[in-house]
Formats: structure tokens, sequence, C-alpha cells
């Protein structure tokens, strides 16, 4: 499976002061039972490590390929402002079921105001 995520701009990381810079993702089955969680270290490319290119000749996208492999790494779309980050799901993903409970608006609304 391929994961599709909005990466963190360089300076955003700088000027919070963040010395370990890590990947949490959470995955949710159409029928929001199934879950599955991931949590790893973002890797920072170097520039020499990445080929960038059009994705195709109308110029309807960008895309960064990592160089030692040929994987999709990075990918734009024509008029976004979103710059995504594509990851493979690793060996080591959590899977989990849950049941979820809906509570009444009212019980929600009641749950919250205690505890203001």
């Amino acid at each position: 499976m391929i994961l599709i995520i909005q990466r963190l701009k360089s300076n955003s990381v700088k000027l919070l002061n963040f010395s370990k810079i890590m990947i949490s993702i959470l995955l949710k089955s159409k029928n929001r039972k199934q879950y599955a969680f991931i949590e790893e270290k973002l890797k920072q490319y170097h520039p020499e490590e990445l080929e960038w290119k059009w994705t195709d000749e109308q110029k309807n996208g960008l895309q960064g390929i990592r160089k030692n492999d040929g994987f999709r790494v990075f990918r734009w779309y024509p008029n976004q402002t979103h710059f995504f980050e594509r990851f493979v799901m690793p060996q080591h993903t959590e899977i989990f079921n849950l049941n979820p409970k809906r509570l009444p608006v009212g019980e929600v609304i009641e749950m919250l105001m205690s505890r203001i």
C-alpha cells in the first residue's frame, strides 16, 4: 500500500526547534472498524538524491523520484497548494480493530460541558 502525506515545510521544523522529526500516520478502513498506525523517522533528502520531472508533456504535475531505486517520493498536482510525500506501508505497521460507538449529541455536549 502506498500512502500520500503532505510534508512539513523545512522552515516550520526549524522554527519549532525540533531535533528529531517523526511522522505518524493513522489509516482507517471504509467501515471505520479497522485501523493501521505507523510511526517512523521522517527521511530528509539531499537534493542530489532526487530527480525532478514533469508527470507528462502538458506539465500536469511535478514529481520527485529517488535516483537509487526509481521510487516516486514526492508529487505535486497542478492548481494545488499541497506538496505530497508517498510512503510504502512498512512490515511493522500496527493493525487493530475498534467498534466505534456514536453518542447522542446531547450526551457529547453534556460530557464536554462538565469538563469546562
